[in-house]
């Protein structure tokens, strides 16, 4: 994205998950037209948001087991 001053502007969403596989594709998908990347923290979900996010464009970073807010 042009920031309108000639810079070049990267804007990313970070998206925190747990146990989202119903909903994480249309989220990834609600706001791939906003941003430049979309990153998905599957919070170490025992279902398959990791795969969804992934197949739905998202970069994913997962963790092993749920780690929370913090």
């Amino acid at each position: 994205m042009d920031s309108g001053d000639g810079t070049l502007v990267t804007i990313c969403a970070l998206i925190a998950a747990f146990n989202e596989e119903e909903s994480v594709a249309a989220v990834v998908a609600g706001v791939k037209p906003l941003v430049s990347e979309t990153v998905v923290v599957d919070d170490g979900s025992g279902d398959r948001t990791a795969a969804r996010a992934a197949a739905a464009g998202a970069i994913v970073v997962r963790h092993d087991r749920n780690r929370g807010k913090g």
